[in-house]
């Protein structure tokens, strides 16, 4: 019974490390220059105020899918400046979890950030609320830093009921972001 099991769990493997490369090839093309094409791109900028807090442009970048796509549509670019990565929804569809390089911690909204600034060097965890405007486009949302502010983070993930996010983190180990890997060859 036990080597079922494992033949069992070597193919789901086998069937889920494609799966992650391909997720993670289709992160990097929406994220690359491609993203700024300028027959495909719309923009939605609106300002919005929320009580006591200062006004933010709201601003996200639209973008139709290229000719023949059949698995995307209606492609929004919602964090601007230094490294932004892994976005997942939450259970319920109205909060991003996403790594980034940029310090939101002096910016509530996202979009606030356009040019980035110097960066922390490694990757955060972030959460975004997810808000619309009246057309319905994603136009971004305030957002939360969820890990500790040092070492490095990666792969966030909402629990189910979205109060709890799982990642992975240096922190415990050292306070500075890790070494970067010596490209051989």
């Amino acid at each position: 019974m036990r080597s079922d099991e494992r033949r069992k769990q070597h193919d789901e493997r086998k069937i889920v490390k494609p799966l992650v490369a391909g997720l993670a090839l289709l992160i990097s093309w929406l994220t690359g220059p491609a993203m700024f094409d300028a027959q495909h791109l719309a923009v939605n900028a609106e300002p919005q105020t929320s009580g006591s807090e200062s006004p933010h442009s709201s601003f996200s970048i639209h973008r139709s899918a290229l000719p023949g796509e059949r698995h995307l549509a209606n492609i929004q670019q919602l964090t601007f400046g230094n490294k932004n990565a892994e976005a997942y929804f939450s259970f319920s569809g109205n909060m991003l979890v996403f790594q980034s390089t940029n310090d939101w911690r002096d910016s509530a909204q996202a979009t606030s950030k356009t040019d980035g600034g110097k960066g922390l060097g490694c990757y955060q965890m972030y959460v975004m609320d997810l808000e619309s405007d009246s057309t319905g486009l994603i136009t971004g949302g305030v957002i939360r830093l969820v890990s500790t502010g040092v070492g490095s983070t990666t792969c966030g993930y909402f629990f189910p009921g979205d109060r709890r996010v799982l990642y992975s983190s240096t922190h415990l180990v050292a306070p500075h972001c890790p070494p970067k890997p010596k490209m051989e060859g």
